[in-house]
């Protein structure tokens, strides 16, 4: 894409866009001429940038000072630019459209994740170009764009006939970060910036690694016993009292015991139900069980049942011993479905014996924000100690971004340490 000098529209309408000195800005200007070309030929795509629905706007007699456009006639219709490699702050455009304050079409400008980054406004007078400018604060993170016709009616067909893109000078992340020196009382960070660099943010944060857990259910299955003969039905009907939302199928207790949880039969297939989880995210299954005694090598299946189908999550073989087991249920997607733990291949002598079983949902790390600081770039380095509100046998997180002379940050190089209170010690959790 071709950079020039900042063109005469550009410099009347970031006249009034303070934050966007002209001394670090590049126009990046659109062909549009190639843009309509492609559409014409029926292709999708040129110069790198994308397009999908869209026509040739043509001038028309009626109109001979207005220049041709890529037109968005129907809703969906959409045009995604090349990749700028820098971070855009303005997009300027000379624009017509078919109606006035009338229009209920408008062309919204979106991030390549949907989000929408801003949205041309009306036109005063219909099928007339004017030129609009959209400007983007320093905080904007996109090099890349899309443009789409959307709205609440049928009303406002759209053409762009001119375009540039304006982006800021790149600041790069610092590099090489790492904590040089510290003591009971402070830490000296050091790192290495890239080009355009005028000054460094440093943001602290206090971590807590996963600190607790959220029980869902918990039971060593006690009073859950059976006299006699295998008899599914007054154990299954102990569940509900466990849990409401636990429940099963052949599910009981072996013969004159009494905490242990039976799945299937020497002949039937079985299976325990949890209907309690609504978000799997986190969620931890931990089970202490073994295969009955005499039984074959068995493989006990976790899934979950949505709307009547299964899907296996994990599949364990099961020894002759009592064993610890935790299965991540994290990557289950049917949020809501029920959570299933049996179900085999075959029927014959493959019991379960389930001595203890919880499902909880582990804490993420969490950061808290301690404080920030300013650093000059010539400095490389910044010293934080205690009193700046850290405390000794605390991780802390320091991530420094870069800032250039637009006041642009650049991605943060981050580096994580406890507070010792020996001196000199140091060490790292990466």
């Amino acid at each position: 894409m071709p950079r020039a000098t900042v063109m005469c529209v550009a410099l009347a309408f970031l006249a009034g866009a303070a934050h966007l000195p002209l001394k670090a800005v590049t126009t990046n200007a659109v062909d549009i001429a190639a843009l309509i070309a492609a559409v014409d030929a029926g292709h999708s795509e040129t110069n790198g940038w994308a397009l999908s629905g869209l026509s040739k706007y043509a001038k028309g007699v009626d109109y001979a000072s207005n220049p041709a456009c890529v037109k968005f006639d129907t809703k969906g219709d959409w045009l995604e630019s090349n990749d700028f490699d820098a971070r855009i702050v303005g997009i300027g455009f000379a624009l017509r459209c078919s109606a006035t304050d009338t229009a209920s079409r408008f062309l919204y400008v979106r991030d390549l994740a949907g989000a929408k980054i801003g949205v041309v406004t009306n036109c005063s007078r219909a099928n007339r170009c004017e030129s609009q400018f959209l400007s983007f604060g320093q905080d904007a993170d996109f090099s890349q764009f899309r443009i789409v016709l959307d709205g609440s009616g049928n009303t406002g067909v759209w053409g762009i006939g001119e375009m540039f893109v304006v982006t800021a000078d790149p600041v790069f992340a610092p590099t090489g970060i790492a904590v040089v020196r510290t003591n009971a009382n402070y830490f000296v960070l050091g790192w290495v910036n890239g080009a355009n660099t005028v000054s460094n943010r440093v943001d602290v944060y206090r971590v807590d690694r996963g600190a607790g857990e959220t029980v869902l259910l918990e039971t060593g299955f006690d009073n859950f016993d059976a006299i006699g003969k295998e008899n599914p039905v007054p154990s299954v009907d102990k569940l509900s009292g466990i849990d409401p939302a636990l429940s099963g199928v052949n599910i009981y207790a072996p013969t004159n015991t009494s905490g242990i949880c039976q799945i299937g039969t020497g002949k039937a297939l079985g299976a325990l139900r949890y209907d309690g989880i609504s978000d799997y995210s986190n969620m931890v299954l931990r089970l202490r069980a073994k295969r009955y005694p005499g039984d074959n090598a068995e493989t006990m299946i976790v899934s979950v049942d949505s709307s009547g189908a299964t899907n296996q999550v994990e599949t364990i073989t099961l020894g002759e011993d009592y064993t610890d087991y935790e299965i991540n249920l994290s990557s289950i997607t049917n949020q809501g479905s029920a959570l299933l733990i049996g179900y085999y291949t075959s029927k014959s002598k493959r019991r379960v014996l389930i001595d203890s079983m919880s499902i909880v949902r582990k804490s993420s790390d969490r950061e808290t924000f301690v404080g920030t600081r300013a650093v000059p770039a010539a400095a490389g380095s910044a010293t934080f100690r205690l009193p700046f509100g850290l405390t000794p046998k605390e991780e802390y997180r320091f991530s420094v971004r870069a800032i250039n002379g637009d006041g642009i940050l650049s991605g943060a190089a981050t580096v994580e340490v406890r507070a010792l209170l020996n001196p000199g010690s140091v060490y790292y959790i990466l």
